[in-house]
């Protein structure tokens, strides 16, 4: 599929049956067929296909000279109206030498020598130039299209199987902004999957013959919501060493021992995971599940929607443990949202449910718009005026957890701002700047209740009063600061049981607890120095407020405190989640058998 040109060859599509579905065959050809006897063979760099360097490439074999610059003519500054045209300018020749091979490197077809009797599908070129502001040409572009094959009918026959002759059209590939349903319609029988198979072949066969759509329709997308069950867990806890210990290797030994021994006891005590699977439009940003009600749930979604979902159904099938099986955890469910709202116009990370008033929610998107929900009797009302006051995207949301009408939020403009709906859409004071970089997270103290945390783009985290910024000095806010981590922070949590405990994970791969009360205490180490005589000086670097650090989880996310379990500490990474209960935090293990829900 190359070109049009007098004497160039004719262009024909086949499938490849050496290839993966999507791939596509061409006659056999170069660049030089291309651009006719005698010219330049030579491809360029990949690229999307287009030339930003105005300088035509001269091929090694060619006798030819051609200038290192050549001199600008009609053709060079506007878009050719023929191949021949085009074939005779260096520039507009270097485009398509990049566009065919930008083709050949994504393995958009294969050259193959034609066949008799095989229909062949003619290309087309189309040229354009992208221009500077100042009206200089920027850019040469070239494009190979083919034409005149059209699968319409066989199209519409599809979607006539399908049921879904009423849906509006869109063109490929699809935009970014486009907006589908997952609702609507009548979705197929899920105990019979012939159906299902038979479109999926269908669309396959007809990329096959339709290599411009032939991504849009092969991958099939599986987003969904978890709602985690996690049962029969078993874990010991490691008791603290007694004095006595310390005087002797040989008891060392003994509880090292002690240790192993316990181990053995455990080991074929593996926890059960049970998962609930619900369809879930684009990808999720953020899921929270309401306070006073766990079983609903929010989701922010990159399609730019904010759902909320009554997850009651799959929660309780998964507290009947004969109504699901560890096959049923590969099932996707389709669900109906209780309500979906469409007002953000971009899409978003920031969500929080009020601990406060039952229903009551707040949403951010990237356009810095914040949205209040109020509940209804049978609905939400999503106001259409939204908060505005940040310069930048809003990053999170966290309610006052003792105030009703007061919540924070934080954003890529470096800033903290505090609001109260009852008194307009704008904060109560100027936006407070704690970080010179983005503020990714925030948690605002449920035990003091004049502390809120912040997680920053370049790993630090810090912590404010309120009560600083209320009085009118925000420049002394900031009560602690710790540049531990190195990479950009994604989750603080406040613990629910330790007013000065706080949790957060980072990029890093790391998972760090803080106790703001801690200090250094020169005599303690001394005299616990003394007694472990082997013991290595510790590093000078550690802030003491740092009391525990979990690795071995990769991209971590998000973390959340157990609500039912003091001390344990759930967390979210690329590779799985983790469960864990620091051993040196005072906690109480689940009994034998003791099971965890967990919506995420």
């Amino acid at each position: 599929m190359l070109s049009d040109a007098p004497g160039g060859p004719s262009a024909r599509i086949d499938p490849d049956p050496t290839s993966s579905p999507g791939s596509f065959v061409a006659p056999s050809s170069t660049t030089e067929d291309l651009a006719g006897a005698g010219s330049s063979a030579s491809l360029g760099s990949a690229g999307s296909g287009g030339s930003a360097d105005p300088v035509a490439q001269q091929d090694a074999g060619s006798s030819a000279h051609t200038p290192a610059t050549p001199p600008r003519t009609r053709l060079q500054t506007g878009k050719p109206h023929t191949v021949n045209e085009t074939l005779a300018d260096p520039i507009w020749k270097k485009a398509m030498d990049e566009e065919v091979h930008a083709l050949h490197k994504n393995n958009t077809w294969h050259l193959i020598p034609s066949h008799p009797g095989k229909s062949m599908i003619d290309c087309k070129w189309v040229f354009g130039v992208k221009r500077r502001s100042d009206g200089t040409i920027e850019r040469y572009k070239a494009r190979l299209f083919a034409k005149g094959f059209k699968q319409r009918e066989y199209a519409t026959d599809l979607l006539s199987k399908a049921g879904l002759q009423g849906c509006k059209p869109s063109s490929t590939p699809l935009s970014s902004s486009e907006k589908l349903s997952l609702v609507e319609g009548q979705p197929l029988n899920q105990e019979d999957g012939t159906r299902y198979r038979s479109l999926v072949g269908a669309l396959q066969y007809l990329t096959l013959s339709r290599p411009d759509i032939s991504f849009a329709s092969e991958k099939a997308s599986w987003n969904y919501a978890g709602i985690f069950k996690l049962s029969n867990i078993k874990g010991k806890k490691r008791e603290p060493i007694p004095s006595s210990a310390l005087d002797g290797d040989d008891d060392m030994d003994s509880d090292s021992s002690s240790d192993e021994d316990d181990e053995e006891i455990n080991e074929d005590a593996e926890s059960i995971l049970h998962l609930q699977k619900v369809a879930h439009e684009g990808s999720i940003n953020r899921i929270r599940s309401m306070n006073q009600k766990p079983e609903i749930c929010a989701t922010w979604g990159d399609t730019g929607h904010v759902q909320v979902w009554d997850f009651s159904s799959f929660i309780a099938s998964l507290e009947d443990p004969g109504t699901v099986t560890h096959k049923d955890n590969g099932i996707i469910h389709n669900h109906v949202p209780l309500k979906v709202f469409s007002g953000h116009k971009d899409e978003g990370y920031a969500i929080d449910w009020s601990p406060n008033v039952t229903g009551r929610l707040v949403s951010g998107d990237c356009n810095k718009c914040i949205h209040l929900w109020e509940p209804t009797s049978s609905d939400w009302s999503v106001d259409a005026k939204p908060f505005v006051g940040h310069s930048a995207s809003v990053e999170d949301l966290q309610w006052n957890p003792t105030e009703e009408n007061m919540f924070a939020s934080c954003s890529v403009d470096g800033t903290i701002a505090i609001w109260d709906i009852r008194i307009g859409r704008n904060p109560c004071y100027a936006p407070v700047k704690v970080h010179n970089s983005d503020v990714n997270v925030i948690s605002w103290n449920s035990l003091a209740g004049s502390l809120i945390a912040s997680g920053c783009d370049d790993g630090s985290i810090s912590v404010h009063d309120i009560r600083a910024i209320e009085s009118g000095e925000p420049g002394k806010s900031m009560v602690a600061h710790f540049a531990y981590h190195k990479h950009p922070i994604t989750s603080v949590e406040w613990s629910p049981y330790e007013a000065s405990t706080l949790a957060v994970s980072s990029a890093d791969n790391q998972l760090t607890i803080w106790d703001l009360s801690l200090e250094r205490d020169a005599e303690e180490e001394a005299e616990f120095k003394a007694k472990m005589k082997e013991q290595a000086n510790a590093p000078r670097d550690l802030p003491p407020q740092l009391l525990f650090v979990h690795q071995g989880q990769k991209d971590l996310k998000e973390l959340h405190w157990h609500p039912q379990i003091p001390g344990m500490i759930i967390s979210t990474a690329a590779d799985g989640f983790n469960v864990l209960m620091p051993s040196n935090i005072d906690a109480t293990i689940p009994s034998a058998g003791a099971s965890i829900p967990m919506r995420m």
